[in-house]
């Protein structure tokens, strides 16, 4: 992980991703397929990139697809989209690092990102949504273990 990401914790939630966890037990399986069908349905609302502008969601800098090779990545590890944050939800801090902010936001039915895919007539897909929550902040909130979701822990 570089360094400019050191202070933040960060989880994307996509179906593929949330798939491949290996949970014990079909209950545990069953009730995660439950979150992620609650969590797709609401925010169907923003397969609409126009929706989210709206919303108060922005693209993030640098406003472009965000992949492997941008990172300096081998191309073949793939993208993971154009990412438009809410501000407001996540506390940004005016200029600075690439994202900074004070969000310990965790609640999934209102991501504070959303992820869109590019496509070749230039219309965007929502693939995916984020939450991110800035360590400092979650520190300074009282919060000693990272959060987690359906029992895993948030990468830190």
């Amino acid at each position: 992980m570089s360094s400019r990401y050191a202070n933040v914790i960060g989880i994307t939630v996509t179906a593929v991703g949330l798939m491949m966890l290996v949970l014990p037990g079909a209950a545990t399986a069953q009730g995660v397929a439950a979150e992620i069908e609650k969590m797709r349905i609401a925010s169907q609302r923003f397969a609409d990139v126009k929706v989210a502008l709206a919303e108060g969601y922005v693209p993030a800098p640098p406003g472009e697809c965000i992949s492997a090779a941008h990172e300096g990545l081998p191309p073949e590890w793939g993208a993971m989209g154009i990412h438009y944050v809410n501000p407001k939800i996540l506390k940004m801090k005016a200029g600075g690092a690439r994202v900074d902010g004070g969000s310990t936001h965790t609640d999934f039915m209102n991501p504070a990102i959303l992820l869109y895919e590019p496509q070749a007539d230039e219309s965007l897909v929502l693939v995916g949504i984020e939450n991110l929550v800035f360590l400092n902040a979650w520190h300074a909130a009282g919060n000693s273990a990272p959060p987690t979701f359906a029992g895993r822990t948030w990468d830190t």
